[in-house]
């Protein structure tokens, strides 16, 4: 039962890989807006170097919402299919016919692929410079699920009620990242709701190359030790599965806290690269010797 819910555990954790190097670029994106870009071909941003303007683009940021919410559209339907898809045949031995873990597992796939389809709201809620805000509440969240988990775990001693929680949990970050969208994001798109949308200028062209560069790094590099976490399920027994998978959890741990220092400020580095590209070198060198220390 250890081996299922690190197991559990592992494959939520695929959300953040999951949607192929997307929301780091929509993000940089976002940032690009609210520094007063036009548009995202390498013209209109070197026009807003040129002439920036200290007014966020909130058209521009509105039509990037609506590619957004497309994009993660296919990028959840891809996640369930094959990430939901290739999990299922490694686990299903674990699962041993026992009904109620299955439906477990059936839950576990529904709430993380809605959290794959709207994980375009925290790309808008960091673009637009609430990243320590957004850290905060995760931070704070992150400790009441631990809390709750040792608490359940220590007086049920149920499997059961442990994945039942976690699931539970997952649909319950959903609600919080939409909450944060509409508390907010949606206050200063007010304006532009009711106005005809159309693809941002530059926004497949510049995005994509940068998506796929981003989503095959992280696909190489995390999913590829995390994918073998899944490779063994199905062949090695749980007492050998648990050491393998508790390791992976701690690396992940400890490779979040390190990238913290630069990531945390990337939707200011995208501002800055429409406004001023002298201080984003002399800020971006002060966030990546931290991240090294």
């Amino acid at each position: 039962y250890v081996a299922i819910y690190l197991f559990y555990g592992t494959f939520v954790r695929f959300i953040n890989i999951a949607d192929l190097g997307f929301t780091l670029t929509y993000t940089r994106f976002v940032s690009y807006a609210m520094g007063g870009a036009r548009g995202f071909g390498q013209q209109q941003l070197a026009e807003a170097e040129n002439g920036p303007t200290t007014i966020p683009n909130f058209g521009l940021l509105h039509q990037l919402e609506q590619n957004m919410r497309k994009t993660y559209l296919i990028v959840s339907g891809v996640f369930l299919m094959l990430f939901g898809g290739g999990a299922t045949l490694q686990i299903r031995h674990l699962h041993k016919g026992d009904k109620l873990l299955m439906l477990l597992w059936a839950a576990l796939l529904l709430v993380t692929t809605l959290r794959v389809r709207y994980k375009y709201l925290t790309a808008l809620v960091s673009g637009m410079g609430y990243v320590h805000k957004l850290r905060e509440i995760e931070g704070t969240y992150a400790l009441i699920q631990s809390c709750l988990l040792f608490l359940v775990a220590f007086w049920l001693r149920e499997v059961y009620a442990v994945l039942a929680l976690l699931v539970l949990w997952q649909g319950l970050l959903t609600y919080r990242d939409y909450h944060l969208y509409r508390q907010l994001v949606r206050p200063s798109l007010q304006n532009e709701l009711d106005k005809p949308t159309s693809e941002p200028v530059g926004i497949w062209s510049e995005l994509l190359p940068l998506s796929l560069k981003s989503g095959v790094g992280n696909l190489i590099s995390v999913g590829f030790y995390q994918s073998i976490g899944f490779i063994f399920a199905g062949s090695l027994p749980a007492a050998q599965l648990v050491p393998y998978l508790f390791v992976t959890r701690f690396l992940e741990q400890t490779k979040d806290i390190s990238m913290a220092p630069f990531y945390a400020k990337i939707p200011r580095f995208g501002t800055l690269f429409v406004q001023n590209r002298g201080q984003l070198i002399q800020e971006s060198s002060q966030a990546i010797r931290r991240s090294l220390i």
